[in-house]
């Protein structure tokens, strides 16, 4: 096995030492990822309810807004909360919408052949601290061997989806390589790579 990564994560040399005879090439690079407009649209398509992504100056009259400042960018980067009568005059009209609760994550996540639910604790739009994990017994309806969507809740405690990513990080996650042991995530691998 090969991981080809622009980044390393906890379970990697587990990982590669359990599947060293398998000629599968796992590809986990940022630029997997895709513009948050695509996402929300594959999202829909999927059945979820999402964010609503509108030029700024649409939501006049909203408080905190989310601005996506580069809607490229994934991992916490190019976006930010911003009040929305400063965030006009620093960022014109680009993509936004309305800000939820971003205290937490809600994450569904697959490695392999299961899928986990995870509540994790922000620190502004960054994921920090891994609350709690449950395996569910249905699966994310994408082809990718790992891959995750979030969700944030709004004031009706709904869930909304607000991410989709092809490429997942989870090692900036504090307290994840406790519980997702790369023992599991081989588990999970197994006889899919």
């Amino acid at each position: 096995m090969k991981i080809i990564s622009d980044f390393t994560e906890y379970y990697d040399k587990d990982v590669l030492e359990a599947f060293k005879n398998s000629n599968y090439t796992l590809f986990r690079e940022e630029k997997q990822n895709i513009e948050k407009i695509n996402q929300i649209s594959i999202l829909k398509k999927l059945g979820y309810k999402t964010i609503e992504l509108k030029p700024l100056k649409s939501l006049f009259g909203l408080g905190d807004v989310v601005i996506y400042s580069n809607p490229k960018l994934h991992f916490g980067k190019g976006k930010s909360i911003e009040k929305y009568s400063s965030a006009v005059e620093m960022y014109g009209n680009c993509l936004a919408c309305r800000c939820y609760d971003s205290r937490y994550t809600y994450k569904i996540l697959k490695i392999g052949s299961k899928c986990y639910s995870l509540i994790i604790e922000n620190i502004g739009l960054k994921e920090n601290k891994l609350l709690s994990i449950n395996e569910l017994n249905g699966m994310i309806a994408l082809n990718n061997i790992i891959c995750s969507i979030d969700f944030v809740k709004d004031n009706k405690d709904n869930m909304i989806a607000c991410d989709l990513d092809y490429c997942v990080k989870l090692s900036h996650i504090q307290g994840i390589d406790r519980v997702l042991t790369s023992q599991i995530i081989i588990d999970n691998l197994r006889g899919l790579v």
